[in-house]
């Protein structure tokens, strides 16, 4: 399943604004690994429950990385993993109409 990294969309346009990406996990070692993998977009962990964690990475990211990045990163972690866990992008379910 993919996420959308390649088309441009509203989301994507209005990054130079700032923008959140969160994606839900539920086991903590999935999180760090992915939040480890965010690091050039700021990530960070937040534990809802015992099991389920927000990896959460802002755009752009450091030296100006773009949103762009942030998501084919994920895109390719997903795939490695093969999970489907949920990504929003400016707290909408990516892909979605702004």
């Amino acid at each position: 399943m993919s996420i959308g990294a390649a088309p441009a969309t509203p989301v994507v346009a209005k990054e130079s604004a700032g923008t959140t990406v969160e994606i839900d996990l539920d086991g903590r070692w999935d999180a760090v690994a992915l939040s480890e993998l965010l690091i050039p977009f700021h990530s960070l962990l937040v534990q809802r429950t015992a099991e389920r964690w927000i990896v959460h990475a802002q755009a752009p990211g450091g030296n100006g990385k773009p949103l762009i990045g942030a998501l084919r990163a994920i895109e390719d972690w997903r795939a490695e993993r093969r999970l489907d866990a949920p990504v929003r992008v400016g707290g909408r379910p990516n892909g979605s109409p702004q």
